[in-house]
């Protein structure tokens, strides 16, 4: 919950919803571990754990199996590379390390290589579909849609997914419908029509979903996006000061790394 809290109520939903029996495995910090920050941070420790790869997050839903889509979810994708920071912040861990470095040296690099290794493994797990979702070959078809989505409480995603379902059934293809964190490496990519469906979330804050893409953003140089072309539909609430922010910025950002628009910013209201 301390990671993503959006994450865990959906887990908790999809659960509930199942036509048979749910599993739900929780990571939760425990006097035990005796962490150095103190029970009252346990949140911050969950976030440490899931950032550095120690505790993935992931769900998996056979419903969606019927849809042509995975089943396996995977909703954090990424490692930071400090797993040695978050063992060293556990009494438990940081005991080996002042009595036996040796090893603990060891046994922290094969922890770390495994966990890259699982991560590379979820990764694959998560976009494959299986056969129901190959992609068909359409006579004439010259659009190919990358559906993005920053997203907190979800419906910036359910929104993309819609419009990503209705672009399919009217003869578009759909490279993929992907939160915003996944295609950092846009610039790498082939030519691809991007459409963002970005919220704002808080004080004009963005999404945890679209916070690595935008740091990756903000390094790409002018020009590093000019293959593609975008459109971005910004989701808000006109009841705060800073009304589509996120949204805003993503679109100034694209253009401004050589992507082509090919329509102004749609705004969405929750007021509406």
């Amino acid at each position: 919950m301390g990671a993503n809290y959006a994450q865990c109520v959906k887990a908790l939903q999809e659960a509930e919803a199942h036509d048979g029996p749910s599993v739900v495995i929780c990571y939760a910090p425990c006097i035990e571990h005796r962490t150095k920050t103190g029970l009252s941070n346990m949140g911050n420790d969950m976030k440490a754990a899931v950032e550095c790869g120690y505790w993935p997050l992931y769900r998996y839903d056979p419903n969606r199996i019927k849809l042509g889509e995975p089943a396996f979810q995977l909703d954090y994708k990424t490692t930071n590379g400090k797993v040695l920071d978050f063992l060293r912040n556990q009494n438990r861990y940081s005991q080996l390390e002042r009595s036996n470095p040796e090893d603990a040296k060891r046994l922290t690099a094969d922890l770390d290589a495994h966990l890259s290794e699982r991560m590379e493994l979820m990764r694959r797990r998560a976009a494959d579909a299986g056969p129901t979702a190959v992609k068909e070959l359409i006579d004439g078809l010259k659009t190919e849609l990358l559906v993005l989505y920053g997203s907190e409480t979800g419906t910036a995603e359910a929104v993309a997914r819609r419009f990503a379902k209705y672009a399919k059934q009217r003869g578009c293809s759909i490279r993929a419908c992907t939160e915003m964190n996944d295609v950092c490496d846009l610039p790498s990519q082939s030519a691809v029509a991007v459409v963002a469906f970005v919220a704002t979330c808080g004080d004009g804050e963005i999404p945890g979903g679209a916070l690595q893409f935008r740091d990756a953003l903000n390094n790409f140089k002018a020009g590093d996006l000019s293959k593609h072309t975008f459109a971005v539909f910004a989701l808000g609430d006109r009841g705060y000061a800073k009304f589509c922010e996120a949204g805003k910025f993503f679109d100034k950002k694209l253009e401004a790394c050589g992507a082509k628009r090919v329509g102004a910013m749609g705004i969405g209201d929750a007021c509406d």
